[in-house]
Order: C-alpha cells, then sequence, then structure tokens
C-alpha cells in the first residue's frame, strides 16, 4: 500500500472498546479513534436507530446505511428492524429508514449491497432474510423471507442468480435463487 496515497485501516479490541486506526496522511502518524463512540455519534442522527449493528453504502459512496434496531414498541417487546440512511458525509445528514415489522424481525445485523444491481441490497435479521431496493433516496422492501435461519444472519454474499448468507448455529449455508438477478 502507498502510504502516501492510500489510507490504511486496521480495527481491534482493547479492554471492552473497538477501536480503529488511520493513517492521518496530513499529519503523517496513525490515529486512533473509538469506533463506538463513532457509532454512538452517527446513532443520534438516525432518528430510530436504538442499537446499529451494521453499516453499508451505497456503490456511488454518496449515502451509508445503518442496521440496528428500535427501542420496544407496539410491535415487538424486544424493539423492531430497522435500516437508517444519511448522507455520506461530514454532515451525516438523515434522509430516510426503513421499519421492518415483519413476522418479528427485532434487528438488522447484516447489511450487503447488490454485486449486480446497485440500488438493491440485502439485510439479514433475526433468522430472516430481507431484499431491499434503495432508489431517489426512498427504501421499499422487495422480499422478506422469513425463518430461514435458525440463528442471527451473520454474511451475506451474491452473484447475479444466487444469495448465499450463514447464520449463528446453522452449520450450512444458505443458499437462494432468484429468477432474475439481485
Amino acid at each position: 500500500i502507498n502510504h502516501k496515497t492510500e489510507a490504511i485501516f486496521a480495527l481491534y479490541l482493547l479492554e471492552d472498546s473497538v477501536r480503529g486506526t488511520y493513517l492521518d496522511e496530513k499529519e503523517s502518524i496513525v490515529q486512533d479513534v473509538d469506533i463506538q463512540q463513532v457509532l454512538k455519534e452517527v446513532s443520534v442522527v438516525l432518528h430510530l436507530v436504538n442499537n446499529i449493528f451494521c453499516l453499508e453504502q451505497t456503490a456511488d459512496g454518496k449515502f451509508i446505511f445503518a442496521g440496528g434496531n428500535t427501542h420496544p414498541n407496539s410491535f415487538s417487546s424486544r424493539g423492531s428492524a430497522v435500516i437508517s440512511c444519511a448522507t455520506f458525509d461530514k454532515s451525516l445528514t438523515h434522509t430516510t429508514e426503513i421499519l421492518l415489522t415483519e413476522n418479528n424481525a427485532t434487528a438488522v445485523t447484516f447489511l450487503r449491497m447488490s454485486l449486480v444491481r446497485p440500488t438493491t441490497f440485502f439485510a439479514g435479521c433475526l433468522k430472516s432474510i430481507c431484499v431491499l431496493n434503495f432508489s431517489s433516496d426512498k427504501f421499499s422492501l422487495l422480499y422478506f423471507l422469513p425463518h430461514y435461519h435458525t440463528g442471527i444472519v451473520l454474511d451475506i454474499y451474491n452473484n447475479d442468480r444466487f444469495l448465499f448468507t450463514c447464520a449463528k448455529g446453522d452449520s450450512n449455508i444458505g443458499v437462494i435463487e432468484f429468477p432474475n438477478a439481485v
């Protein structure tokens, strides 16, 4: 890596804190930041989000999504799954969000943009998978696959027609085939 043109990122756990390091190109020194504090500052901007579990950005880098859950509400005593969106710049201006109350999803634990369609992304929840569209600064739910796994979805990957997923407690990789590219 050319340290004069590319940032170097590393994440590590120090006691009970998630820390991150990066190369400050102006100062030519390694900076340290408390990632959890940064996420807390972002959550103030994102209206419904109580806990943030995952982040993803759009392919063009203009927006950042935060997946997590809300405070307990009329849909669930444990909170509902939510994805909130903000501009991906210094202002982190909140733009929109979607509340996922289908089958008591409770929390979004993983987000992944589609490798094929830049407006499609996937959300892993407690036992469930959501396929969403984000265009014109708005969310729409395309598919909701309830109880697909037995635990919290930890990772998602896609190619042109297949979605591969894994979850805590499952010994198999989930494979979902879509009739059209996702």
